[in-house]
């Protein structure tokens, strides 16, 4: 499943999935800087406990001198959440992920 969302400077939510579906996630996410045509690429593998959700971030590439988004995940209502914080004001990002 690929999925695009438009950020802006601050947290904003990039993907979620239903707690009790889904226990595991890789995710490669390609953020593209629209103003200034930087681009980052990583890959996030998360899991969860159903009280806490653990993530690590590898694989990373990047246009830019330093990487210009990072990553948080967490439980809310039922669903594994994965917000993006950016520095840049003008984002495209997209999520493919394998969900398990």
């Amino acid at each position: 499943t690929t999925i695009a969302s438009h950020v802006s400077v601050g947290e904003v939510i990039i993907s979620h999935f239903p707690l009790a579906d889904y226990k595991f996630a890789k995710l490669i996410i390609n953020t593209e800087d629209l103003t200034y045509g930087q681009s980052p690429l990583s890959e996030v593998l998360l899991t969860h406990d159903t009280n806490d959700v653990k993530l690590t971030e590898y694989a990373l590439l990047h246009t830019s001198t330093n990487p210009f988004v990072t990553f948080n995940a967490f439980i809310e209502t039922g669903n594994v959440v994965l917000k993006a914080s950016t520095q840049s004001s003008d984002n495209l990002i997209k999520v493919t992920r394998i969900l398990n």
